[in-house]
């Protein structure tokens, strides 16, 4: 993880030269002005289910997070979740609050913030029966865990319109043919929807002296 001192404004050059001999391996480079601002750092994993936030290094993991020092963690898991045929809504829902226990341990100085899977349908009668059970699981499940580790919860699929969403949302441009992910427009939307919601909430917070306390 490489954090170089604060840089004017423009285009740099970031060089790295070995000190010790052997392999490097640059996990992140954050290049940061003095200029207040919010920076965001993202990790996607294409297919991710809920199990695969305990599959990092855990000692790694609090490490960076600790190099980091976030002000809020977001959390975005259950879409493919939904997709399996054999979830327990009480395992899921242990499983889904120990990661978040886990999470606050090595996290203790930032919020974090659970975001529900997005709607999801499905042109196969099978898979469509298979997701009318799984996806309120999913949901209730992440809402307990979240309410039970002092985390937020925010129901992507309600800000969408709500069950069978994510077909108006494929009709308009907003999600793709397959009726599970978004399209760059969608992704978009609900995105300025969440962060509308956070910097409006951080606004009435600290207008309040919260930033004092």
């Amino acid at each position: 993880f490489v954090s170089p001192e604060p840089v004017p404004e423009g285009p740099h050059a970031l060089e790295l030269r070995d000190a010790c001999g052997g392999a490097v391996r640059v996990l992140a480079a954050d290049l940061t002005t003095e200029r207040p601002g919010v920076l965001v750092d993202s990790v996607g994993v294409i297919g991710a289910e809920i199990g695969m936030l305990g599959k990092p290094d855990r000692e790694l993991r609090r490490a960076l997070l600790e190099r980091l020092d976030p002000a809020l963690v977001v959390v975005s898991y259950g879409t493919n979740d939904m997709g399996r045929g054999d979830l327990v809504e009480e395992d899921y829902r242990a499983e889904a609050s120990a990661l978040l226990r886990a999470l606050r341990e090595d996290a203790p100085g930032a919020a974090i913030l659970v975001t529900g899977p997005t709607d999801r349908a499905s042109r196969s009668k099978r898979v469509s029966r298979l997701l009318a059970t799984t996806e309120p699981l999913v949901l209730r499940a992440l809402r307990a865990a979240s309410r039970g580790n002092g985390a937020a919860f925010w129901d992507q699929r309600a800000a969408m319109g709500g069950d069978g969403a994510i077909r108006a949302w494929a009709r308009k441009g907003l999600a793709a043919r397959d009726l599970v992910h978004l399209s760059r427009p969608g992704y978009e939307k609900l995105a300025g929807e969440l962060v509308g919601k956070l910097l409006s909430g951080y606004g009435a917070w600290n207008a309040g002296g919260g930033a004092g306390r």
